[in-house]
């Protein structure tokens, strides 16, 4: 029986992290959950939400997954996200790996549907789906951009994933050996860990694509990917510019030019909406 290890970094995050944890905690299937929560010593209620759900989880509240459900967090000051991320998947036991982060939230059945993938392709070392994109409230926004994505992670190769970034982060799982083989996440990378992270899984190998609804990506004003967007396009520039390494200058062109073209996108949808 397969394990999922969900890894959960956490700041300052009390009014979504309860959906966060209810979407992994809640999953159904012939599996087992282990969830990880590395909260950073947040002081918003965060640490009473985690001892609340500690205690649901001993009740053996959640049932749904065959292998049964664990729960494990801490509460302090660490030295960010992608440090938080790394602190848990030197812990984590599972065979099947991912993080989200806590504002963000798995659609019911996702687990079974990433199971499933890895069971029908025993070769697969990650995988990733399709995620939506929500307003604070979990109401779905922007799907043209939702769909322009699905477009181009029906059509991955590792050129394309040099020119542009298909692949949606809370929507994406990899195995115990692909970790093994590839690790840890890049602690200097504060906005693009998960596309560095991409880049070196993409090295070694192409992932199966689930053409499936497994996630919400959720934005609001706080969110990073809202107030730095510029820089976090730029830097996948010139990350994909190191991974290159001199080849397919044609699509380092694209890059630069995509990356203008998708800042551009954002002022003018941060203007109208």
């Amino acid at each position: 029986m397969h394990t999922i290890s969900v890894i959960i970094p956490s700041y300052q995050q009390a009014q979504y992290l309860p959906m966060t944890l209810d979407s992994v905690l809640s999953q159904e299937g012939d599996f087992a959950i282990e969830c990880l929560v590395m909260d950073g010593g947040s002081q918003d209620g965060s640490a009473e939400i985690l001892e609340r759900y500690t205690q649901r989880v001993r009740r053996r509240e959640y049932h749904g997954a065959a292998g049964g459900v664990t729960l494990d967090s801490v509460s302090r000051p660490d030295r960010g996200q992608t440090h938080a991320i790394n602190t848990w998947l030197e812990r984590a036991t599972g065979d099947i790996l991912a993080y989200i982060n806590s504002d963000d939230t798995y659609a019911p059945g996702a687990f079974a549907r990433v199971v499933e993938t890895f069971a029908r392709h025993p070769d697969t070392i990650w995988c990733h789906g399709l995620a939506r994109i929500v307003d604070d409230r979990g109401r779905e926004i922007r799907s043209f951009v939702s769909a322009y994505r699905r477009f181009w992670a029906r059509r991955y190769s590792y050129p394309l994933l040099l020119t542009l970034n298909p692949i949606a982060q809370p929507a994406t799982f990899w195995s115990r050996r692909a970790y093994e083989s590839v690790w840890p996440l890049a602690e200097e990378e504060s906005l693009c860990m998960d596309y560095e992270y991409w880049l070196r899984l993409g090295m070694i190998a192409d992932p199966v694509f689930l053409d499936a609804h497994l996630a919400d990506f959720r934005v609001h004003t706080d969110a990073k990917s809202e107030t730095r967007y510029r820089e976090q396009f730029y830097r996948e520039y010139e990350l994909a510019t190191r991974y290159a390494d001199g080849a397919y200058p044609a699509r380092m062109i694209l890059h630069r030019l995509h990356s203008w073209m998708v800042v551009g996108a954002y002022h003018i949808i941060k203007r109208i909406f």
